[in-house]
C-alpha cells in the first residue's frame, strides 16, 4: 500500500510597478506650457506617453512642453512604462486661461491735428484690466482710447498692449501714415497796394480738390476790391 507524492512548484516573480507623477503650472493661452515628470519605478528605467487635450500626438520626453492656443479646461495625461512592460497612468486637468486679442482703429492721421484710436481689445471669459499705448517709440498712454498728435508727416508705428486680469498679455503694431497738410500759402497779383475802385486777385497754392474762401469763393482764386482780411480754408485730397 504504498503511496505516491506529487509536489508542483510555480515560480511567480513580482515586477516592480511604475508610479507615474507629474506637475504642469496654469498658463495662458498661447503660452507654453511645461509639465515636469516626477515618474518613478524601483528598478529599471521608464518609456512615457504624454497626451495634451484633444491632441491625438504621443509626446515621449521626459518632461513635455506644449502651448494650448485655446482657454478653458485641458487634459493631461502621462504614461509611463517600465522597460519591463508594467504601466501607470496619471491624469490632470489644467485650466488655460484665455489671452486677449489686442485691436484697434483710428481716425484719419494729419500732422499736427488731433488722432482718435479707438481701443478694440476683447477677451472671452475675463476682462481687461491694463492698457498701454506706444506712439512712434517715445510717447506713452495708458487711457482707454486716447487722442494722439503726430507734429510730423510720414509712418509712424502705434503699438497696443492689453493685459487681462488674469495676467495674460497680447500686443499688436500698426504702422500709421500721417498725412502732411495742405500748403495755405497766399499770393496776391498785383502784390502791392492797389487803389480805390481796383481788384487785386489772391491765389492759393493749387492742386487740391477744395478751397473755401471766407468770401464765398471756392476755386484756386478769388478776385477782391475791398480792404479787409481774407481766408481759405484748403483740404487736400487725405482730408487735411
Amino acid at each position: 500500500s504504498g503511496g505516491q507524492s506529487i509536489t508542483s512548484r510555480h515560480v511567480v516573480q513580482v515586477l516592480p510597478s511604475p508610479m507615474a507623477d507629474f506637475n504642469v503650472n496654469t498658463v495662458c493661452a498661447g503660452t507654453p506650457m511645461t509639465a515636469i515628470n516626477h515618474s518613478s519605478v524601483s528598478s529599471g528605467g521608464l518609456t512615457y506617453e504624454w497626451t495634451m487635450g484633444e491632441d491625438t500626438s504621443f509626446y515621449t520626453h521626459g518632461h513635455a512642453t506644449y502651448t494650448f492656443q485655446s482657454g478653458g479646461g485641458k487634459m493631461i495625461k502621462l504614461v509611463a512604462t517600465s522597460d519591463q512592460g508594467c504601466k501607470d497612468s496619471n491624469t490632470y486637468y489644467l485650466q488655460i486661461n484665455p489671452s486677449p486679442i489686442a485691436a484697434f482703429t483710428s481716425t484719419n492721421a494729419c500732422e499736427n491735428k488731433e488722432v482718435f484710436f479707438q481701443n478694440n481689445s476683447s477677451v472671452q471669459a475675463d476682462s481687461i484690466v491694463g492698457v498701454n499705448w506706444i506712439f512712434g517709440g517715445q510717447t506713452y498712454s495708458v487711457e482707454e482710447s486716447p487722442y494722439h498728435i503726430f507734429n510730423q508727416a510720414g509712418y509712424h508705428d502705434v503699438k497696443l498692449v492689453v493685459q487681462s486680469s488674469k495676467g495674460c498679455m497680447d500686443s499688436t503694431t500698426e504702422s500709421l501714415h500721417v498725412n502732411a497738410l495742405p500748403n495755405a500759402q497766399l499770393y496776391a497779383y498785383p502784390d502791392h497796394v492797389v487803389c480805390f475802385g481796383d481788384s487785386i486777385e489772391l491765389a492759393a497754392y493749387s492742386g487740391y480738390p477744395k478751397y473755401f474762401w471766407s468770401n464765398g469763393d471756392s476755386a484756386t482764386r478769388t478776385k477782391v476790391g475791398a480792404s479787409g482780411s481774407y481766408d481759405v480754408l484748403i483740404v487736400s485730397g487725405e482730408n487735411c
